[in-house]
Order: C-alpha cells, then structure tokens, then sequence
C-alpha cells in the first residue's frame, strides 16, 4: 500500500491531484491525505516527518510559485528519503529547474494524468534509503568556437577520477568531440536517453555509459538528428548521475542557448574557457558570461578559464575580470606541441609525463574540487594561481 501526500494552495487542486493519485495507483489502493501547502513554522512538516509518506506532491501554480519550492526544499531536507514529485508547467525552464534544484525528483505537467503518475511512479519509486544528491555538477563552455572547452572537460574530467572520485563527463556538445579525446568508441550516447524518458532510471542510465581506457566513464554526445532536447530529460539525468558520481562534469562547447543557461542553474559552477592568444575572445567571454547571468548584475558561478596562455599576454588578471566581469579562476599555458598529439591519440595530456599544460590541468582540478567542497558550507574562496603559472605572468 502506498501512501501519497498532495500538497496544494487550491482546494479543488487538490482534490483534483488525489482522484488522478486514485487512479494512477489504483491497485494497490493508495492513502492519499492532501493539504494546503505549508509556510515556515508551520507544524505539518513535523507532522510529515512522523507519517513518512511514500510520496509528497507539491502542487506549483503558475505565476505563484515561491512558496511550493520553499515547500520543496524543506521537505527534501527533513525528508530526503521521501520520493517529491513537483506538479506545474513543463514548458516553463525556470519552475523546472527550481522545482528540481530544491529536491524534487520527478517533474510532472500541471494538467497532468493518472499515466503521468504512473510513469513518475517507475522512473522514480519510493527510495528506500536513497540519500540525498552528492555529486557536484560542473559545466564548461566556449567563450567562442576552438578555445579547447572539450579538452579542458576531458582532461578535468580524468584527473578528478584519478585524484578526488568517481566522475563522469556528459558529452552535450552540439557535435560532441569527447570520445575522440577519450580513443573511446561508444554505441549510446545522450540522445538514447533523451529518446527513451518513460525508461530513464541508474539501470538504464548505466547501460548507455561507456568506461574508456583511462578509468573515465562517458555519455557520450548527441545525434545531430535530436531536433529537441527536453529540459525535464536534462534534469532527470544528472539528477540521476549525481547520485552516482562525485562529479559530473558537462561539456557543452560552443552551444549557447536556452538549454545551457538551464544547466548552469543546475551546476554547481560554470568554466569559460577563453583562448588567450587573442584579446577579442575576451569581448566574446563577456558575452557568454551576460547570457548565462540573465537579469543579475553579477553571476559568480562562471569562472574564466584562459587557455593557450603564453609570456606577453597584454591584460592583467585585474584587467582580464574587469573586461569580462569574471573572475580569472585559472591559466593554462600553451603547449600545443604536447595537447595537439594528445588529442589526436585520444590520450589525455593529464595522463603524460613531463607536461606543463597536463600538470596545469591537474591542479586545476585539485583546485575546482576544494572550490566546490567549500561552496556546501561557505562562499567560493579566492582560489590561487599557482606558482609555476604566476611566473608565467610576470
């Protein structure tokens, strides 16, 4: 017997969500009690920590939402065992990625049906002491086309597996180049995923993966034939990964569009990457870096990374943050001699001896691993450069 808790502002919403519960479930007869969502101080949720319902179902209405993903997130602290399904509108980015964010592990349309139930009900199901997500997500992006975003991806990827956990790298490029990188011949990929939603549970997650030689694993990229890619799928996914790996690290190269701006909402930080050979690619990292902020003055989760970086570079570190209004988190320096040839081999440079530009990209992964450990307990900390690159600047 399942018991279900709906949660809603409108009584006839409510009343509304329990008969699809009703039958959606049917048989198994499920308990369904419903209230009003709740407010802070309000005892139901202590209420709902002594009942432990099967699945909590928090109701979003258009336009007033604030309170259901207050709800949401709540709920998911003191109860992150219980399956939270959100209920709004799915064509809506922002209610999604909040709703998601807060906790919720299935998201279904606001004018839903028993069958939406039912497949939230197979793809998720009541955890039994599932945690919480632990996995910390990472992006990385193009400040324009050919400033090495895959090969940052890659090489962060791998040298996190080898030094700080278990990582995999999610290829959502518009032509997705990482298994080149990677010598890795993969027979699934993303889009897979994306065409088979009802069936996206770990299980089938894992059966598209493939474990290269270096110890990596990869979703590897898109068919160019995927006309759309679904938010919710997106959201599903690295829900689902972040369950399972430490880090997830996204590379979506040069795609700029409203699905990249939804995955650095859900990341834990954002990479730009810029090439530093030229200073026009600074006014494109400006750019990329507007686009992701949105309306916000400031958008400290993107973090400039300059590639190819040479002696005689004319910006400043103070110039370079003030041209972009990003932070320099890191500086690569060029080895094109070594990176070339290691992207041709599909042997990441951080697996070769001797290699400036793979010794850069390991502590640059040293360094994105204590930066996003410390954002669980407090703001992102000035990260430095180290000191065999400072002399690069000088």
């Amino acid at each position: 017997m399942l018991t279900f808790t709906v949660l809603a502002a409108d009584p006839e919403r409510r009343d509304f969500l329990k008969q699809v519960i009703d039958t959606a479930c049917a048989s198994s007869g499920p308990v369904v009690t419903s209230f009003p969502i709740p407010s802070e101080g309000d005892p139901l949720v202590e209420q709902l920590k002594q009942r432990t319902p099967a699945v909590i179902v928090v109701d979003i209405p258009p336009g007033r939402g604030n309170q259901s993903f207050w709800a949401i997130e709540r709920l998911h602290n003191e109860l992150p065992r219980v399956c939270i399904f959100a209920v709004g509108d799915l064509y809506d980015s922002q209610t999604v990625v909040e709703a998601m964010r807060g906790g919720a592990c299935e998201f279904i349309p606001y004018k839903c049906k028993p069958e939406d139930v039912a497949n939230a009900m197979v793809v998720a199901g009541p955890k039994n002491g599932a945690g919480r997500r632990n996995g910390r997500i990472l992006t990385v992006v193009n400040a324009k086309g050919g400033s090495g975003a895959t090969m940052v991806a890659v090489n962060l990827a791998v040298a996190l597996q080898k030094e700080r956990g278990k990582t995999v790298i999610v290829d959502m490029a518009p032509l997705g180049h990482a298994a080149l990188h990677l010598n890795a011949k993969p027979h699934f990929g993303v889009e897979m995923a994306f065409r088979s939603l009802q069936r996206m549970d770990d299980a089938f997650l894992q059966g598209l993966i493939t474990s290269c030689e270096c110890g990596i694993d990869l979703l590897a990229g898109m068919d160019p034939t995927l006309d759309a890619i679904p938010q919710d799928g997106v959201h599903r996914m690295l829900d689902l990964l972040s369950e399972n790996y430490q880090y997830v690290v996204v590379d979506v190269s040069s795609r700029l569009d409203p699905l990249v701006r939804s995955l650095s909402e859900l990341s834990d930080l954002v990479l730009l990457v810029a090439d530093a050979n030229t200073l026009a690619l600074l006014w494109s990292a400006a750019r990329v870096q507007r686009y992701l902020a949105g309306d916000r003055t400031r958008y400290d989760k993107v973090q400039l990374v300059l590639n190819r970086y040479c002696h005689g570079f004319p910006l400043s570190d103070t110039d370079a943050e003030a041209a972009t209004d990003t932070r320099v988190l890191w500086k690569i320096p060029s080895e094109g001699v070594v990176v070339g040839p290691s992207i041709d081999s599909g042997v990441p440079v951080v697996l070769k001896k001797n290699s400036e530009a793979g010794r850069s990209l390991k502590e640059l992964a040293s360094a994105v691993a204590d930066l996003l450990h410390s954002q669980r307990t407090a703001p992102i900390p000035e990260v430095m450069v180290p000191s065999f690159m400072s002399s690069l600047s000088r």
